[in-house]
């Protein structure tokens, strides 16, 4: 089970990281619109989710 919580902790930690950089650098590059949705659909996929079974909008 500690393999599983690490992982996850891992996954979760990495996304929001990501998340933040990425934002922040969209801000930056005044492109926060244009990027959103590949921003969101990148940290959802470090979470293991299957970017068929939804859409971000």
């Amino acid at each position: 089970m500690a393999d599983a919580y690490a992982n996850r902790h891992l996954r979760v930690t990495s996304a929001f990281t990501g998340l933040c950089a990425s934002a922040m650098l969209a801000i930056r590059a005044d492109m926060k619109r244009e990027w959103r949705a590949q921003i969101v659909r990148t940290a959802m996929d470090t979470l293991g989710h299957d970017p068929k079974t939804w859409e971000a909008k």
